[in-house]
């Protein structure tokens, strides 16, 4: 009975943990991806709307230029006043020159105009106010000159009317009357000077100007794209549609600069709706799919998983224990025997890793101490010691006591059990080792020891400078010859890293004595300076350049995060 009730309670808790939130989170999901969507839609729409009225007012905003011209040359002024009078048909006396100069000027500029429009403008045509013959004087965008011709009714036209009505004396309309629409722009010209209409200047371009940067945007089906005029009904529809009736709520819009048109983008609702419920209805059956096949993958699984992790479990525990030997030994080829082949090969590794820890932890040491008994050799307190007899039989007790105090110091410093000094530290103890050197070798050698205070205080491992400082004399000093050491400390401030130099001018030696030390006793002090900086840290390093004849130079690098 209880087996029985702790199944049921299991299986509620998988419903409760899986099923139920497997489907409110696609509903949800859905939900909110659908709502995301139709966000970026809008915003893409809109900046799609807002950049094809920007082109539409460039081009509209092409005429609007054309129609200021002549505010802004006194000679196309002049043209338009004489139109108005009559002038051109019959100037008065002393005028006739001036009016056909006028005239000229006039109808060049306007062609001119015409052909460096990026749109094309078909003519530009001046109705003056003051006449009531009818006469019209037109440009033609590819005939040159002045043209007059007859219209009769123009005043009644609503492009006229238009024009006529604005407090601005200007107007934007579609012309349908001849052939291909026209994108007509009108405006009242008037005389600054006398403050009264000229007449209206109408200025024909095709609408493929304006049209075609609409058709340029991919419009679904049901949706609508519209061009609106000044009392909100359509003009223009992509795609074309019959009548000026606006097919409901607006998704983004857009106004045209310089006009009192504007852009609206209808979007099929129905279609929105439909495509919501549409990815909602899937994603609910994709949810009711997954906790069908995860409630099948429960049952089947739920009985072999649970005892092969109490195998894994109970070998964790051994190998916790200190048993590293044992093993779950699963016959399974899925996951749960991945881990408890995982867990045996843990433990194997464990196992070898300590024991190489352990070896290297020895090496390390033994290496540290054979390292510290090689410091200070036999031979080298031998010639010390001579030396301290030669000082005392000759008298010289300064240098005795100087000699004696270094040696102290430098025994002190080397039966120190701390593996860490600092730079300076260092550097004193080659300088100390130096000094004494300097004696036996009665003036062969000369040194210099120069410490950067930015890095006198940075810590290292201790007794690694002066094995390079005493292989410089072992190894590079010949005999009879002389040599200088340099033992120089400073920071790199480009790579933020400790650099200690040892350079000495003595024999030198082949490159590849690098890898091939010329003695046991010199390649063991550079094999445990590297593996000590190395046990440092993985970037800190000693460099070696030598060439015979040349001297050597030796270079350690500490990088800052090691100290």
């Amino acid at each position: 009975m209880a087996k029985f009730s702790l199944r049921h309670q299991l299986l509620a808790w998988f419903i409760g943990a899986v099923t139920v939130p497997l489907v409110l989170a696609a509903i949800l999901g859905s939900a909110l991806f659908a709502d995301r969507l139709e966000r970026t839609r809008t915003l893409d729409v809109a900046n799609t709307l807002t950049s094809i009225a920007h082109s539409m007012s460039e081009n509209v905003g092409e005429l609007r230029r054309i129609a200021f011209t002549p505010y802004l040359f006194g000679q196309l002024q002049d043209a338009l006043v004489y139109m108005n009078r009559g002038y051109i048909e019959a100037a008065p006396p002393g005028l006739a020159t001036s009016v056909a100069m006028a005239q000229r000027a006039y109808s060049s500029t306007l062609i001119k105009l015409m052909h460096t429009a990026t749109q094309t403008i078909a003519e530009v045509d001046f109705y003056p106010a003051a006449r009531t013959d009818g006469t019209v004087y037109k440009v033609l965008r590819d005939r040159p000159g002045l043209r007059t011709e007859t219209d009769l009714g123009y005043r009644e036209t609503d492009w006229y009317q238009a024009a006529a009505a604005q407090d601005n004396g200007v107007a934007l309309v579609i012309d349908n009357a001849a052939g291909e629409p026209s994108l007509v722009w009108v405006a009242m010209i008037r005389d600054l000077d006398r403050h009264q209409a000229l007449g209206v200047l109408r200025i024909d371009a095709s609408a493929r100007g304006i049209e075609t940067p609409m058709t340029q945007m991919v419009v679904p089906d049901g949706d609508q794209l519209v061009l609106r005029g000044p009392d909100g009904l359509a003009i223009r529809s992509v795609p074309a549609r019959s009548g000026t009736a606006l097919p409901g709520q607006p998704l983004a819009k857009a106004p045209i600069a310089g006009t009192e048109w504007g852009l609206t983008y209808f979007a099929d609702r129905a279609k929105q709706l439909t495509t919501t419920a549409g990815v909602v209805a899937v994603a609910l059956a994709i949810a009711m799919a997954a906790a069908a096949l995860a409630y099948v993958i429960y049952r089947r699984e739920s009985r072999a998983v649970t005892a092969g992790t109490a195998a894994v479990v109970s070998t964790l525990e051994k190998m916790r224990a200190g048993d590293l030997s044992a093993r779950a030994d699963l016959e399974r080829e899925d996951w749960l025997g991945a881990i408890s082949e995982s867990v045996g090969h843990l433990g194997t590794e464990l196992s070898q890793q300590i024991d190489q820890n352990y070896k290297a932890v020895i090496a390390r040491q033994n290496a540290e101490y054979r390292a510290l008994q090689a410091q200070i050799s036999p031979h080298f307190l031998h010639n010390a010691f001579n030396d301290f007899v030669a000082m005392n039989r000759l008298g010289d007790s300064e240098r005795l006591e100087k000699s004696i105090l270094r040696l102290s110091r430098m025994l002190r410093y080397s039966c120190t059990t701390s593996d860490w000094a600092t730079v300076a530290q260092e550097a004193e103890f080659a300088e100390q080792y130096l000094f004494l050197r300097e004696s036996e070798l009665a003036g062969r050698l000369t040194y210099q020891v120069k410490v950067d205070p930015a890095v006198a205080d940075v810590s290292m491992p201790r007794l690694i400078v002066q094995p390079l400082v005493e292989n410089a004399l072992v190894h590079g000093l010949a005999d009879d010859a002389t040599i200088s050491v340099q033992v120089a400390a400073h920071l790199d401030n480009e790579t933020g890293q400790t650099v200690i130099e040892v350079v000495d001018d003595g024999l030198g030696f082949e490159p590849k004595a690098q890898t091939e030390p010329i003695t046991e006793a010199a390649g063991f002090a550079t094999m445990n300076i590297r593996e000590r900086l190395r046990i440092l840290s993985p970037r800190a390093s000693l460099e070696i350049i030598s060439q015979p004849g040349e001297g050597t130079r030796c270079t350690i690098k500490i990088p800052l995060e090691a100290t």
